[in-house]
């Protein structure tokens, strides 16, 4: 349900959103659709993906090189609904950055925990 999870023309007040605003989803991650595109790793190869179809991978990377095009991913708050889906992708030069372009920092889950349960220990109980 694009309107209650993800930024696009029909809800955004034709504007970018603070992440969290929306219904994060199941692995709760918010705003993953929509809002902006985000760049990703993968260098553009239009072919790359496609061969992926009879053996699907986890986290597939595709190689870039200096100058060339890169990946952005997710649609952005001008875009219908139709592109605002992490599968959807388009190729940009890297130096053609735009207002509708963002990217999403992320960290390994064992990570984070591990932070967390730092902090926990380390915090003053209430007595």
């Amino acid at each position: 349900d694009l309107v209650r999870a993800g930024w696009f023309t029909g809800n955004s007040g034709r504007r970018t959103h603070v992440a969290g605003e929306l219904k994060a989803n199941p692995f709760g991650l918010a705003d993953i659709h929509g809002n902006v595109w985000e760049w990703v790793q993968d260098g553009w190869d239009a072919s790359y993906y496609g061969q992926l179809s009879a053996q699907p991978a986890i986290n597939p990377s595709s190689p870039f090189s200096a100058g060339s095009r890169r990946v952005i991913r997710g649609g952005n708050w001008g875009d219908t609904a139709s592109p605002c889906r992490s599968s959807s992708r388009l190729a940009i030069v890297p130096a053609d950055g735009a207002y509708f372009i963002g990217f999403r920092v992320s960290l390994v889950v064992d990570a984070v925990k591990q932070q967390l349960d730092q902090k926990a220990a380390t915090t003053p109980k209430p007595a």
